[in-house]
């Protein structure tokens, strides 16, 4: 599939970035005279295409795959809105909200099956002294490694999402990704 949608963005003159295979690029030129290049971002089973003319895109793309015909207003959670900006440069915003209040909702319901809750009330994401390179806590094993590495990446997007609130939180615990038990890790070898 990822090979098929490859070889059609080619043959619509798209070329993968040096950065990111699933970005996609070309030149083009608006009727004014104005050059830019378009791009068409690729994750799992959503196209995201940023274009003047974004049809021509989407319509070459249809000869080989089959699209929703859905108003699309979310994208990895973010809900999408079109606004205009106070020069009157109409644009696309992500808003964060919705996947934010769905993340809480999924940690809460993992922490309800181990007998566990958030606190009801926090001033700051993380207590203000907490050093992790200093935390001597028991490590963690395989599988609470993996969640808390997911709980991070969830983080990361909230705050690409807009959530510049909690970036200093989320870039420290990111420096500092779980370890496992010794036991874990002779095992593993």
């Amino acid at each position: 599939m990822r090979a098929l949608l490859a070889e059609t963005l080619y043959d619509l003159n798209y070329r993968p970035t040096k950065a990111d295979p699933d970005l996609w690029l070309r030149p083009a030129v608006k009727l004014d005279g104005f050059e830019y290049y378009e791009l068409v971002l690729c994750y799992v089973a959503d196209v995201l295409c940023m274009s003047h003319n974004l049809m021509k895109t989407m319509k070459g793309i249809q000869r080989s795959f089959k699209l929703k015909d859905d108003k699309i207003d979310t994208y990895l959670g973010a809900r999408l809105l079109k606004m205009t900006t106070a020069n009157g440069t109409v644009c696309w915003s992500m808003l964060s909200e919705a996947y934010c209040k769905a993340a809480v909702e999924n940690v809460e319901q993992k922490l309800s099956k181990d007998g566990k809750r958030l606190p009801s009330k926090c001033d700051t994401p993380m207590k203000l002294a907490y050093r992790p390179e200093l935390d001597n806590k028991a490590e963690l094993k395989a599988e609470g490694v993996q969640y808390y590495q997911e709980l991070v990446g969830v983080l990361r997007w909230a705050v690409e999402l807009g959530r510049v609130d909690v970036l200093y939180e989320v870039a420290t615990m990111s420096t500092h990704p779980a370890m496992r038990s010794p036991d874990d890790r002779r095992a593993s070898i």
